[in-house]
């Protein structure tokens, strides 16, 4: 599965050569999923971010079957993601969600759709068009 540019935003290794570059990822990011963010809030976040690029980014050169990207979570902490139990792509209620050891998330959708959330990144299989 490739990324859609039209949900997820694309990144490369020169994004990530500086701390300056990883910010001027992050400002593109933020006006990409819509996110008001002061100054301060950014810098709170940036380090989250940062990390979740760096894992999004190795793990897809890691040549496996599928790819991750920067979604509108990528600088949520680990406690913000896991709060409210719904199904993220659409913000619907009445999803069933299962946790394993690892964190990682499945979210089965009222719609049919299956979800696997891995922290901040998320994985698509087997989501059903409308």
């Amino acid at each position: 599965m490739t990324q859609d540019p039209d949900t997820v935003p694309y990144f490369d290794e020169k994004d990530l050569v500086s701390d300056e570059t990883l910010w001027a990822l992050y400002e593109r990011w933020c006006r990409f999923h819509g996110m008001a963010r002061d100054h301060d809030e950014m810098t709170r976040r940036f380090g989250r971010f940062k990390d979740t690029a760096w894992h999004v980014h190795e793990f897809n050169k890691s040549g496996r079957s599928y790819t991750k990207g920067l979604t509108q979570f990528s600088d949520l902490e680990p406690e913000e993601f896991f709060g409210p139990r719904r199904c993220p792509r659409t913000h619907r209620t009445g999803s069933r969600f299962f946790t394993n050891d690892r964190d990682e998330v499945t979210a089965i959708c009222t719609d049919g759709c299956l979800e696997k959330y891995e922290g901040p990144v998320w994985i698509i299989r087997g989501v059903k068009q409308p």
